[in-house]
């Protein structure tokens, strides 16, 4: 990462759970993926969040 640049992102855990995990196991494609997100996912699915390239949570932290 360089200094001076902005970032605002997450990062997704796509296992954060024992049914996403099973279901993203069979997942064979990004739109697969992204529907059991859509689907299945929640607040335990968001591992890191980073303002202005800062990391602000991690999960388990």
């Amino acid at each position: 990462m360089e200094v001076g640049k902005e970032a605002d992102f997450v990062v997704l855990d796509l296992h954060a759970t024992p049914l996403m995990q099973a279901r993203m196991n069979n997942a064979h494609n990004l739109f697969e993926q992204l529907f059991v997100l859509m689907m299945l996912g929640d607040d335990r699915v968001v591992a890191e969040t980073y303002v202005y390239g800062n990391c602000l949570h991690r999960k388990n932290a």
